[in-house]
């Protein structure tokens, strides 16, 4: 809603339920952003008929929805990825950052434009002075290993198996290799933070050498228990957090438009 107003319009609902719009049309010729943040149906539904009454109207729309939703449901059946990407068909182009998957960005199937954050991941890093960067599994490898390029920090790469039925971890590993560092743990989401604390207690690290950056922060569920192991805990705004007292740093991502 709040992404609506400053062009004069604003949502409502139907008794039945329906969703639609008033207020200032959209004007011909003109490019408008629909801003939004986390995975709600609602706002995502909203999006949808404000992108349709721009395209009737001949303007364009293009969302900037930084958190992807459904990214990490980008497998099996239901595919999760697909069927919210088809919320995002009615853009004339889509904005995210740091998507979970490159399955999850082709599920889109729209012009698509990735924000780079390193920016506010730096200035996130200038709090801490880390001297070694993790990537807490294999599947924070990439995004951790830009981090560490960026900040010229050899890497660390933990190991960690999940039950695949059951999605469990069963085993995890790490090495710290100098017990005076300063260790920067770096992944894309976190929802209830369970590898994050298991890396901390796994590590041996204390919390005065433990940094963690999450580019979108759920913090669901426990999540809370990460100011315990971390001294420092950065995210950007890009999700309506759960429990909004996790985070010590807050990045905004209109910064890096």
């Amino acid at each position: 809603d709040s992404a609506l107003r400053p062009c004069g319009v604003e949502k409502f609902q139907f008794p039945g339920g329906e969703w639609s719009l008033r207020g200032t049309a959209p004007e011909q010729n003109r490019t408008y952003y629909a801003d939004i943040r986390g995975a709600s149906t609602d706002d995502l539904v909203c999006g949808m008929l404000f992108a349709d009454w721009c395209s009737r109207r001949g303007a364009k729309c293009t969302a900037l929805i930084p958190y992807l939703p459904a990214a990490r449901a980008d497998r099996g059946a239901p595919r999760g990825a697909s069927v919210y990407g088809e919320f995002l068909q009615a853009y004339h182009e889509v904005l995210v950052i740091d998507p979970h998957s490159d399955k999850a960005v082709r599920e889109v199937r729209r012009p698509l434009r990735i924000i780079d954050h390193l920016p506010i991941v730096c200035e996130f890093e200038r709090l801490f002075a880390a001297t070694h960067v993790i990537a807490p599994d294999h599947g924070a490898v990439d995004r951790a290993s830009r981090v560490a390029d960026m900040l010229g920090k050899p890497l660390i790469v933990a190991e960690k198996t999940r039950d695949p039925e059951t999605g469990a971890i069963l085993s995890y590993k790490i090495e710290i290799p100098d017990d005076n560092g300063r260790y920067l743990v770096v992944d894309d989401i976190c929802d209830g933070g369970g590898t994050f604390r298991l890396l901390a207690e796994r590590s041996g690290l204390p919390k005065s050498q433990s940094a963690l950056w999450i580019t979108h922060g759920i913090f669901s569920g426990k999540a809370k228990d990460l100011r315990e192991h971390y001294s420092h805990v950065g995210c950007l705004d890009s999700f309506p957090s759960l429990d909004t007292t996790v985070p010590t740093f807050l990045g905004r991502t209109l910064e890096l438009l």
